[in-house]
């Protein structure tokens, strides 16, 4: 063809240029695709809108529970207000392309002549100006400073340093454009400093693409002349006929194009972007372009110059406009589509009737057609041209003018993103108005005046602008944010009618169906719900909020086979959404799939609410397994937790991954850090901390935990800590808080718990047989209990055992001392079988055996190595075992079992003070200072190691702190309790001869 026979430089270089910048927009779509920015794009089909999810709700069992996503809501506005945000990768694409134009096109044109030069620094001057002084010298010296800059550069390279490689002066323009931004706006964010550029030269920017658009179509772009004549070989029959073949039938295209556009019928979806006509026209224009450049002899020596301009105006047109689209500036995009519509449609025509009147000439001069507009054979190109302007005034001025109107409602509205952006919301409302005063359809004016009345608290101003829209605008995204409004303020039958509304106008719209599925979902009509959720996936396949939903839906309401049907449906999804609450799905059916943590979704810079209830969903999944990389995943992500709430769940989440895998200093330290951080964890941790002490044996830490839920009115936590201090041995003191508990002020919220006391009768008590109900009575607190003890321990008596409850008797015995009674337990219940519903009953028995039946410690033994215990009470186990080995009089085993035990749990007291008490006889007095000291550093709320460490501090003449800790626990001990130790702790001084300070 002709182009691949005089193949020159300039076509080269055009060339690479667009390889490389659709080798970027190629590699732009792969990654979008392939890694899953969901948000990047914003999405222009309506249907397939997904917006963020907001959880459904925090709730826990036994403190946890999944997050199922119910509220998965269409946003009100598919449109950006503000311009660009975070996610908004599409308009921060096209803003750096619009920064390199300009540094290309200031790059080449210091090669030119001085005159071109000159033009041309005044075309650049033109793009960042406008015509609005007083609106665009907010910033009075950056523009004139930014102008002035460049202008100079440009000048040094043409006029002093003309030999200067292009690649260099490119770079230097463009870090010229960064270092202006960063020292005018070195306090904000770089993206704000570029929109603020681009949107302060917006109207030259816009002459620039409309001067463009008019080249393009002027030279006669169209392919008709390129790839339709045959040009190689005119002679040929079939060039006279395929030109009016292909020309008139792409004439015809454009003219139903134009008439589908002026609305002479309605829309159907035949036809192309108006801006992929641009595109090719421009590639084509390139050539029409050249010839031109290479037919002016004293132009020809600055052909690659000219070409790299053609191709800086050409990028910073298609930038510019794609900008427009990534910013969502639709009024003022679809002026330009309407302009490129007009002048292909009226140059075109022009130029196919100019090529045809002129064509028999040529095919008989054997003369090829593209050089019709250089070498014409009867008229001259300029009547061409006077058509070509001719038809497309008349058709600017048969459809109103209506690209002005658009130019200045557009314009308000790309200023009042600015000001948002720079969070001057009233001077955004004001531009927001303005843009809406002219008569056009503008729905991102008309959204961003009503989201800036919700910001002032006028929803009635909202709600009229919203309505006022109903009439002229054609998108069903008014009736989305209209009904969202109604929601705001409490008016949801309001809502809901507006969402019907909008039904029967747009009736195949699933953000209109998925949001009206939610609220009849709220008003308990699970069936309609789920009737539009199926209506809407239906439609489309690929509807990913719909499918979550429905997913949402049934986890919710427990419809096991649906849910099954619809994750089988949806293997290869993609949402997050839905992945989420497919995990809810298998953690509420116990259903458990080793699976793989996606990190796809985690490559956005900020974890949102979609992703966090993801991860969160994955942590309990994987709770109870041990996945160690769940806690990883945890401690990564949560640092880009968007909420403070989104964090604290991950850290409490945490803390209780290292709870049940029994890492006990790493989940203390994430349930204190969230509890003292949150007002909201705070009781939760503690609850959890508490029980956590309990199970390990730290009796007393466990209820000072316990007690600070106390100060919230937490009933719970009131019996846990009844149950914690009667472990320690005050059980006095636990039966006196339950008694004031009963007719305290707070009664009815504690009514839950008291009634399951209350209604405890003789009766019922003979049917229970499960553990944990069992469980509540053997606190022992009054008169009813005691007869219900009274009657188990008669149905052992009769050997009628309740085996769940004998544990619980021999427990409330053991405390009375009352030896006779658990010796008769002990003869009627034997040890048990190796399961673990026994292993309390077991453990019951061997603390009886040990501290009452001292000649049996063989068979303590032998009772004890039946047990298998679970985590729960593997430190009691231990310790009952090494107490045994020490009677026998097997130290060693003995001292190595407490010195474990020490060392993997130091809040076991009881472990700590035995070890210090063997070392103490054993004339190592220092060895069980240490110990204690230790122990008192983990545990420094407990009294029993406050006591012994006092007096294991007076032993090594640590007196000081002896003293110290004894005037803490005048504090903390009762009359009573303090008396004692006093009397011990004199003694103590006096059996050593130890001289003390005053006090």
């Amino acid at each position: 063809m002709l182009f691949w026979k005089n193949w020159h430089s300039p076509y080269r270089q055009f060339i690479y240029a667009c390889l490389i910048f659709l080798s970027g927009v190629i590699g732009f779509i792969v990654y979008y695709y392939t890694i899953g920015f969901e948000n990047a794009i914003p999405l222009r089909i309506e249907n397939e809108l997904e917006s963020i999810i907001v959880p459904y709700d925090t709730f826990f069992k036994n403190h946890l529970q999944w997050m199922v996503e119910g509220t998965a809501f269409v946003s009100n506005s598919r449109y950006v207000v503000g311009g660009i945000t975070e996610n908004n990768l599409c308009a921060e694409l096209f803003l750096v392309f619009i920064i390199a134009a300009c540094a290309l096109f200031l790059t080449y044109i210091t090669s030119l002549p001085r005159y071109y030069f000159l033009g041309g620094i005044l075309l650049f001057m033109l793009i960042f100006v406008q015509f609005e002084f007083h609106v665009l010298l907010e910033n009075k010296w950056y523009l004139p400073s930014v102008l002035l800059a460049f202008g100079l550069t440009a000048y040094l390279f043409h006029a002093f340093f003309p030999s200067t490689p292009h690649i260099f002066r490119f770079i230097s323009f463009l870090s010229l454009i960064f270092i202006s931004g960063f020292f005018v706006f070195y306090s904000n964010d770089f993206l704000v400093t570029l929109q603020y550029t681009v949107n302060h030269g917006l109207q030259g920017l816009l002459i620039v693409c409309f001067l463009f658009i008019l080249f393009i179509s002027a030279e006669g772009v169209n392919l008709i002349t390129y790839f339709c004549t045959l040009s190689d070989k005119p002679e040929k029959r079939a060039g006279k006929y395929l030109f009016f073949y292909i020309g008139s039938a792409y004439c015809l295209f454009l003219l139903i194009y134009y008439m589908r556009t002026a609305e002479f019928f309605g829309s159907f979806y035949l036809f192309p972007p108006a801006i992929f006509l641009l595109l090719i026209n421009a590639v084509a224009g390139f050539f029409s372009f050249y010839f031109k450049i290479n037919s002016i002899n004293k132009l020809s020596p600055y052909r690659i110059p000219f070409v790299m301009i053609y191709a800086s105006v050409s990028l910073l047109a298609l930038s510019t406009i794609g900008f427009l689209y990534g910013t969502e500036n639709d009024t003022l995009y679809k002026g330009i589509e309407e302009q490129i519509i007009y002048s292909q449609f009226s140059f075109s025509w022009a130029y196919f009737i100019f090529v045809a009147a002129n064509f028999y000439s040529l095919f008989e001069k054997k003369m090829q057609v593209w050089k019709v507009i250089f070498k014409p054979h009867q008229n001259s190109p300029l009547l061409y041209l006077i058509m070509g302007v001719t038809v497309l005034f008349v058709v600017i001025s048969r459809s109103g003018y209506s690209g002005y109107y658009q130019y200045k409602s557009g314009i308000s509205t790309a200023l009042a993103d600015l000001y948002w952006q720079m969070n001057n919301k009233p001077m955004a409302g004001g531009m927001y108005k303005d843009a809406l005063s002219v008569n056009v359809i503008n729905n991102k004016a008309l959204y961003g005046n009503a989201l800036i009345k919700i910001i002032q608290d006028d929803p009635i101003a909202a709600r009229v602008s919203l309505e006022s829209g109903i009439s002229k605008n054609n998108s069903p995204y008014i009736y989305l944010q209209l009904s969202e409004l109604f929601l705001n303020n409490n008016n949801f039958f309001e809502g809901l009618f507006t969402l019907r509304d909008g039904l029967k106008k747009y009736p195949g719209n699933t953000a209109l169906q998925n949001n009206l599925a939610l609220l009849y979902e709220k008003t308990g009509l699970s069936d309609s719900a789920c009737f539009f959720l199926q209506k809407s996936n239906g439609l489309f396949q690929n509807n990913k909020l719909a499918t979550s939903n429905l997913l949402s839906i049934y986890t919710r309401h427990k419809n096991e086979t649906e849910g099954l049907k619809l994750i089988i449906e949806n293997k290869k999804s993609s949402s997050p959404s839905f992945e989420t609450n497919k995990l809810a799905f298998y953690a509420l059916y116990g259903i458990f799939k080793p699976l793989p943590f996606e990190k796809k979704y985690f490559n956005e810079i900020n974890l949102d609410n979609n992703r966090f209830c993801y991860l969160y969903n994955y942590g309990v999944y994987h709770l109870k397994n041990q996945n160690d990389s769940v806690t990883w995943y945890f401690n990564k992500y949560s640092q880009k937790a968007i909420f403070k709430f989104q964090r604290e769940n991950l850290d409490f989440l945490t803390g209780v991954l290292h709870y049940y895998r029994g890492q006990v200093e790493e989940g203390k330290n994430n349930l204190l850090a969230v509890s003292h951080e949150s007002g909201t964890y705070e009781g939760m941790s503690n609850d959890i901390l508490g029980k956590w002490m309990f199970e390990q044996g730290a009796y007393e830490l466990s209820a000072d935990y316990f007690k600070r839920n106390m100060l919230i009115n937490d009933t719970a936590s009131i019996f846990n800590y009844c149950e914690s201090i009667a472990e320690s041995g005050k059980f006095e003191e636990a039966k006196n808080i339950f008694m004031s508990l009963r007719h305290s002020s707070y009664k009815e919220s504690a009514q839950e718990k008291i009634s399951i006391f209350d209604s405890l009768s003789l009766n019922r008590i003979k049917e229970m047989d499960d553990f944990n109900k069992a469980r509540i009575i053997h606190l022992h607190l009054n008169t009813l209990f005691r007869d219900t003890l009274m009657l188990i321990y008669n149905s052992i008596r009769e050997n009628k055992p309740l085996l769940s409850s004998s544990a619980e008797l021999l427990h409330y015995f053991y405390h009375q001392k009352n030896i006779t009674k658990m010796r008769l337990i002990n003869e009627k219940v034997s040890w048990m079988k190796n399961d673990s519903s026994d292993l309390y009953q077991n453990y019951q028995l061997a603390k009886y055996w040990l501290d009452f039946e001292e000649k049996k410690y063989t068979a303590i033994l032998d009772g004890l190595k039946k047990i298998k215990p679970f985590h729960a009470l593997q430190f009691e186990y231990d310790y009952l075992l090494a107490k045994v080995y020490i009677a026998l009089n097997k130290h060693k085993e003995g001292m190595e079992l407490l010195e474990k035990i020490a060392s993997l749990n130091p809040f076991f007291e009881k472990a700590l003070i035995e070890l210090a008490k063997i070392h103490a006889q054993n004339d190592n007095e220092l060895k069980s200072y240490l110990i204690l000291l230790s122990g008192i550093k983990n545990n420094p709320y407990s009294v029993t190691i406050m006591k012994e460490y006092s007096l294991a501090a007076l032993n090594v003449g640590r007196t000081d702190d002896a003293v110290s800790v004894f005037e803490t626990l005048r504090f903390k001990l009762d009359e009573q309790e303090f008396r004692t130790f006093d009397e011990e702790f004199q003694k103590r001084v006096k059996d050593r001869e130890i001289l003390l300070p005053v006090f």
